[in-house]
């Protein structure tokens, strides 16, 4: 059996933790996007619904 190595089992290591690291940020940033964007939908859609309800409504 082969000794294993330090700077392999390091580099291995700061990998795996930076794409976890990076899995969670893009998650969380694709979260308040979502958030940020349902809000700005949500608006539109009132904003429109206000200026159609007058018309409706005649």
């Amino acid at each position: 059996m082969t000794p294993r190595s330090l700077r392999r089992d390091l580099a291995l290591r700061l990998s795996v933790g930076l794409a976890v690291l990076w899995l969670l940020a893009m998650t969380a940033a694709g979260v308040i996007l979502r958030e940020e964007m349902d809000e700005a939908f949500d608006s539109a859609l009132q904003q429109t619904a206000g200026r159609l309800l007058p018309l409706a409504v005649v």
